[in-house]
This record gives C-alpha cells, sequence and structure tokens, in this order.
C-alpha cells in the first residue's frame, strides 16, 4: 500500500468533522473557526520567522518558507482536527475512552 493514494484523507476528515461541528452546533463551529483562525496565523508567522534546512529528499523550485521542502512545523490539518475533537468533547458529544482509542 503506497502513502499516495492516500493523499486526500486528511482533507476529507478534516472536512467531515466541520460538517459534523456545522451539525451539532453553530456556535460551537464559530468556537472552532476562532481557534484555528489563531492557530493558523500563529503557525504562519512562526514558518516565516523561522528558518530551517530544507529536506534533501524534496524537490522545488520555489523558496517560499511557509510551504513546501521548507515546512518543518505542526500540521495544519492535525492542528485543525485536534481542535475539533476537543470541542466535540468539551460539548460532551464524545468520551475521554473514544479520545484515547483513535
Amino acid at each position: 500500500m503506497h502513502v499516495d493514494k492516500f493523499e486526500y484523507a486528511s482533507d476529507i476528515i478534516s472536512l467531515i468533522l466541520i460538517i459534523i461541528l456545522i451539525i451539532l452546533d453553530v456556535n460551537m463551529f464559530y468556537n472552532y473557526l476562532g481557534f484555528v483562525i489563531v492557530i493558523f496565523i500563529i503557525r504562519i508567522f512562526t514558518n516565516i520567522l523561522t528558518i530551517l534546512p530544507k529536506n534533501n529528499l524534496c524537490v522545488t523550485n520555489s523558496s517560499l518558507t511557509f510551504r513546501g521542502c521548507f515546512d518543518k512545523l505542526f500540521s495544519g490539518h492535525f492542528s485543525s482536527v485536534f481542535i475539533a475533537t476537543l470541542l466535540l468533547y468539551k460539548n460532551n458529544y464524545i468520551n475521554i475512552i473514544l479520545i484515547l482509542y483513535y
């Protein structure tokens, strides 16, 4: 099984969680949006201000520091799914056992 087959899996999982938040409670979705916007702004500034070496296996023509081979910070997909999970837990839609299981 090759990883390239699952290129869009993180996008699909994030989208499913966002739809679940909208269906369950719109205010919870607004809280999610506020948290995610702040996290992505922090991620962008940290990535711009930090100069990390390029991965040797990565080939790109772009020298942008917020994307591509120089991006070594936390994943935006992970942070969005993590925030959604924490909001679902805080509002008692899931329990700690379910969080630890996955």
